[in-house]
Formats: structure tokens, C-alpha cells, sequence
């Protein structure tokens, strides 16, 4: 299966089917874990690409003709 946004995401609690996000912790079937938990240790982890939020990408400064002239 091709993974979204790439195939070097860390792999993330945040990013299971299985958890919800209750403020600044995760709950899922295993239990509580801190936002910074990683997946590796659980054995049902199961990526899903629509829980991770891509970084926004670098906006495109507004040029006019002046700065093409030489």
C-alpha cells in the first residue's frame, strides 16, 4: 500500500486509526499515551494518512516587474 505524504513518516500514535485525541493526550485501546508516543512498541498500530496534517508550504512573495528589470 502507498502511504500518503511520502515514505518517511515517523511512525506516530497520533497517526492510528485506532486513538483519539483528548488535548494533550492520547487514548486508545492500550490507554493513555503522551502526544509524543511512537507506535512501535503496540502491535495494532494501523497508519491512517487522514489524522496527519502535512506542513504548510512556504508562501510565494508577491514580485512586481520592477524587481526583473535590470
Amino acid at each position: 500500500m502507498r502511504k500518503f505524504f511520502g515514505k518517511n513518516i515517523t511512525p506516530s500514535c497520533y497517526y492510528c486509526v485506532y486513538s483519539k485525541k483528548c488535548e494533550d493526550i492520547i487514548s486508545c485501546e492500550k490507554g493513555l499515551m503522551p502526544m509524543t508516543s511512537s507506535s512501535r512498541r503496540c502491535n495494532k498500530y494501523k497508519y491512517s494518512p487522514f489524522k496527519r496534517v502535512p506542513e504548510e508550504q512556504a508562501k510565494m512573495p508577491n514580485f512586481s516587474a520592477e524587481d526583473f528589470k535590470l
